[in-house]
């Protein structure tokens, strides 16, 4: 998010645009997961990972 400030010394903040379409790149990670071979620990952490790409 981008912050800028007004002419009364608030802070606004606008939401920044993805130029690399997040949603993209999520379903794009979410096809490669091949949940048979998973252990459950790996399960968690791709499950970790794929929530920080998301922002979460």
């Amino acid at each position: 998010m981008v912050r800028l400030a007004s002419s009364k010394n608030m802070e606004q903040t606008i939401p920044q645009m993805n130029l690399f379409g997040e949603k993209d790149l999520l379903k794009e990670e979410l096809r490669k997961i091949d949940v048979n071979s998973l252990t459950p620990v790996e399960a968690l952490v791709k499950l970790s990972q794929l929530k920080e790409m998301a922002g979460e």
